[in-house]
């Protein structure tokens, strides 16, 4: 949540409303949390993320979480945010959390999220009707990190 808040934080800052829920926090990855990444562990990853494309969302790094326990604690941190009184709303989240909500937001199974990019400070916007009920209007949208400035 630490990395999320200091993206967020200009927003913050600026006085916007502030809002923060650990259900939108980064997948656990158990016993590889906050270590450097050895040639074994690249290959348990790769296995943990061909298991879930394969639809074994219960898959998990010892230790850590499903993807299926990711979806639901993401699905249930969306659907709390609906039920607040916010006219607007930034949700920032990092790596596998954005994959795997953007999956279920566009109505697609958790195991296809391999096959969505994600860039650092990219964005998505979606748009949610009064029932409840949204649509993915922007994915990975970047172009406001270009710097087309010239220096002199």
């Amino acid at each position: 949540m630490q990395r999320a808040k200091e993206t967020a934080e200009p927003f913050i800052i600026s006085g916007l409303p502030y809002y923060e829920d650990e259900g939108f926090r980064e997948i656990c990855w158990g016993e590889y949390e906050g270590k450097v990444a050895k040639s074994a562990m690249r290959i348990k990853y790769k296995e943990l993320l061909e298991n879930w494309e394969n639809g074994n969302l219960d898959a998990r790094i010892p230790g850590g979480e499903s993807a299926a326990e990711l979806a639901v604690r993401l699905q249930k941190a969306w659907r709390t945010l609906l039920n607040q009184d916010f006219e607007n709303a930034l949700v920032v989240l990092h790596g596998r959390a954005l994959r795997c909500i953007t999956c279920w937001l566009n109505g697609e199974s958790v195991s296809q999220m391999n096959h969505y990019a994600h860039a650092n400070c990219g964005y998505y916007v979606i748009e949610v009707a009064g029932d409840n009920s949204w649509v993915v209007t922007e994915q990975n949208v970047t172009t406001h990190l270009s710097n087309t400035e010239s220096v002199l």
